[in-house]
């Protein structure tokens, strides 16, 4: 059996990093203007820096949170496990979490546009003029995440879910389905699909399909034991 696991930005919320859309108007891109931050060509403004900036000192504090936990007990109960995640933060990783495939990037690096080295800065702020550690390069340093508009390699985990049987699960947690219409690509698909979102009202799509669970808790193991004892 295969066990794969999607997660999104909610499964972070209750460690204080805030979702980027909800329904309080509070999300990250309700308050904040996406296209003078994360859009393609704006990877080099004050804008862009500033707030990546915030995004690594408000990560300084946090801490991984019950969600993290059990995904990453998930990890260790069960064999065949992958986990994929649209975050940008590493708090799985800081759970224990192995092998994390980051499908938007990570905030903790910085990429040069250049010679196209990543390196980890971790909680450190960086300026249009950062000197680069690989090239010094001084004018073509970005964070290594996905802006909106670029292209995104979702090749592997479309790969994944296409090799996934009818024995097997998908865990679908913390998305809104807005980045990456998952839907349309699971819908005729025959595996076990198991949806955990706290306010549906914010999916975007066809809840039919899916086991759903309001909050990811310790009933999710009763729940797959019960699906390989079928």
């Amino acid at each position: 059996m295969k066990i794969i696991i999607l997660a999104g930005s909610g499964i972070s919320e209750d460690s204080g990093i805030p979702t980027y859309y909800n329904n309080s108007k509070n999300g990250l891109w309700n308050i904040n203007d996406l296209n003078k931050i994360c859009v393609k060509n704006k990877d080099r403004t004050n804008e862009s820096f500033d707030f990546y900036n915030i995004f690594r000192f408000l990560l300084k504090t946090c801490k991984p949170n019950e969600n993290h936990d059990i995904i990453n007990n998930i990890q260790q109960k069960y064999e065949n496990v992958k986990i994929y995640t649209f975050n940008i933060d590493e708090l799985l990783e800081s759970s224990n979490c192995k092998n994390v495939i980051h499908l938007h990037g990570k905030v903790n690096e910085i990429k040069c546009k250049k010679c196209l080295n990543i390196q980890n800065i971790d909680f450190q702020e960086i300026k249009l003029n950062h000197q680069y550690l690989y090239c010094n390069s001084d004018d073509s340093i970005r964070n290594n995440i996905i802006y909106y508009g670029e292209k995104c390699n979702y090749g592997s985990l479309i790969n994944d879910i296409f090799e996934l049987d009818e024995n097997d699960i998908l865990i679908y947690i913390g998305s809104s389905n807005n980045s990456f219409d998952l839907n349309q690509i699971i819908k005729p698909l025959k595996f076990n699909k198991i949806l955990i979102n706290p306010n549906l009202s914010t999916f975007n799509g066809d809840t039919k399909q899916y086991i759903i669970f309001d909050k990811l808790n310790e009933s999710i193991f009763s729940c797959i034991d019960g699906i390989i004892k079928d």
